[in-house]
C-alpha cells in the first residue's frame, strides 16, 4: 500500500496504479473504502474498464449482490468478450443464490473455451445445486489441465464430503496439500475430513415423568472407531427403568446393545453388519438377540 502511495505521489493520474491500489485495500478487508477509490477513479473516468470490473468484484465481495450483477451485466453486454466480467457475474449469482443463472452463464463460457475458472464455476454450482456426481464429473476434469490447481481439488474433496466418502476426501485433500500446501481451502477440507474420521462418543441421560409422579428414565451411549479409513467399528447401548409412584417395590428395567462394523467402498457404497441383544428384568421375559444388515447406494444427488 505504501509503495502505491509513493508511486500516486509521483503520477496522481496513473489510474491503473490507483484501482491496483484500491484492490489491495479490498484484500485487507476495507471494502467499503476500497469501493470508494474505485469511484474516485470513476469520476475522473467514468469508462475505465479495470475500475468498473474492480467496482463489481468489491460490491459482490461485500454482499451488494443486485448492484454487482448490474455492473458485470453491462461489462459483459458492452464487451461480450471480457471473460472476467462474464466469470465474475456467474460468481456473484451463484452466492446471491441464483444457480441456474449462474449455470448458464458458465456453460456458456465453456462452450467458447474450456477454461479452469469456469470450469470451477460450473462444478461449484452444479455441487450447490445438489447435483454431485455431475459436480465430482467435473472437478475430476479439472486437474488433469493443473494438476496444482488448488481450488479444484479443495472443490472434488468438498463435494466428496457432501456424498459422505470422507476416506476419499481426506485422499484427494493429503494429494492437493503436497501440489498446493499453502491453499487454505484444501486445509480447511482435510481439516473436515480428519474431524468426520476421529473417534467419536455420545452418551445421553433423559428422565420422563406424567402428573402421577411415575417415571422412565433412560440412559445410552454410543461411539464408534476407524481402525482404517474405510472401516469403522460401532458400540451401542441403553439402560431404561420404570419407577411407579407409591409403588416403590415394583419396577422394571430394560438394557441393551449393539455392536456394527461398517465399511465404504468406492464410489460410496456402503454396507453395515450388526448384532446385537436386548432383555428385561420382567419375569418371563426372555432376551431378544438382533441381526442387522444394511446396504446403502452412493448419495450423489
Amino acid at each position: 500500500l505504501q509503495l502505491f502511495d509513493r508511486l500516486l505521489r509521483i503520477a496522481p493520474h496513473n489510474l491503473e496504479a490507483a484501482v491496483d491500489r484500491a484492490r489491495v485495500r479490498a484484500w485487507q478487508g476495507h471494502l467499503a473504502e476500497a469501493i470508494r477509490d474505485v469511484d474516485a477513479v470513476l469520476a475522473r473516468a467514468p469508462g475505465n474498464v479495470p475500475a468498473l470490473g474492480a467496482r463489481a468484484q468489491f460490491l459482490s465481495w461485500a454482499a451488494r449482490h443486485d448492484q454487482a450483477i448490474a455492473l458485470y451485466d453491462s461489462l459483459a453486454r458492452a464487451d461480450p468478450t471480457d471473460r472476467a466480467a462474464r466469470v465474475g457475474l456467474g460468481q456473484v449469482l451463484g452466492w446471491s443464490g441464483r444457480l441456474d443463472s449462474a449455470a448458464v452463464v458458465y456453460q456458456r463460457l465453456l462452450a467458447e473455451d474450456s477454461t479452469l475458472d469456469a470450469m470451477a464455476g460450473l462444478a461449484r454450482v452444479r455441487g450447490w445445486q445438489g447435483h454431485l456426481k455431475e459436480a465430482e464429473r467435473i472437478w475430476g476434469r479439472v486437474p488433469a489441465r493443473d494438476s496444482a490447481y488448488g481450488p479444484a481439488l479443495a472443490g472434488l474433496a468438498e463435494t466428496l464430503r457432501w456424498q459422505g466418502r470422507d476416506a476419499a476426501a481426506l485422499e484427494v485433500a493429503e494429494r492437493g496439500a503436497h501440489l498446493a500446501p499453502h491453499d487454505r481451502d484444501l486445509q480447511t477440507q482435510r481439516a473436515g475430513a480428519e474431524v468426520a474420521m476421529r473417534p467419536r462418543t455420545a452418551s445421553n441421560f433423559t428422565y420422563e415423568s406424567d402428573s402421577d409422579g411415575n417415571g422412565i428414565s433412560t440412559l445410552d451411549a454410543r461411539g464408534a472407531w476407524r481402525p482404517a479409513s474405510r472401516v469403522e467399528l460401532r458400540a451401542s447401548g441403553y439402560l431404561r427403568w420404570l419407577s411407579l409412584s407409591g409403588a416403590t417395590e415394583f419396577s422394571q428395567r430394560a438394557h441393551g446393545a449393539l455392536l456394527e462394523a461398517w465399511t465404504q467402498l468406492e464410489p460410496g457404497w456402503t454396507f453395515t453388519a450388526g448384532l446385537g441383544a436386548s432383555g428385561a428384568d420382567v419375569t418371563g421375559a426372555g432376551g431378544v438377540t438382533r441381526y442387522a444388515l444394511r446396504a446403502s447406494s452412493p448419495g450423489r444427488e
